[in-house]
């Protein structure tokens, strides 16, 4: 729905935090949970998966997850396409737990 985005009852960009956890193996995305409660207040029939592990050989660099693979994570996380994140200004923000630095942002501004 063009437009419908500017009626919807809340400020945007709706942001949803995602903590991000880096160790040997891999790298941890967990929805934070005040963001869980959120996305279920803002789409209550959503079914999104709180965490997910993605496994790798090495200390992960952030910075080799591509927008691609963030889409993947994004939508895993909420169960939101991107087409859906966009029209409803859903933004997720992928943050260090250690340091809540921001690794990144999703869909890109």
């Amino acid at each position: 729905m063009p437009g419908a985005a500017e009626t919807l009852p809340y400020q945007q960009p709706f942001f949803i935090r995602v903590n991000v956890r880096r160790n040997l193996d891999g790298a941890k995305f967990m929805m934070h949970p005040v963001s869980e409660d959120d996305l279920k207040w803002l789409v209550p029939e959503t079914r999104e998966h709180p965490y997910l592990f993605i496994a790798k050989g090495h200390r992960p660099d952030f910075e080799e997850l591509d927008l691609r693979r963030l889409a993947y994570i994004a939508e895993l996380l909420t169960g939101l396409t991107t087409e859906r994140m966009q029209s409803l200004g859903v933004r997720v923000v992928f943050m260090e737990t250690r340091s809540d630095a921001i690794l990144a942002e999703y869909p890109p501004a």
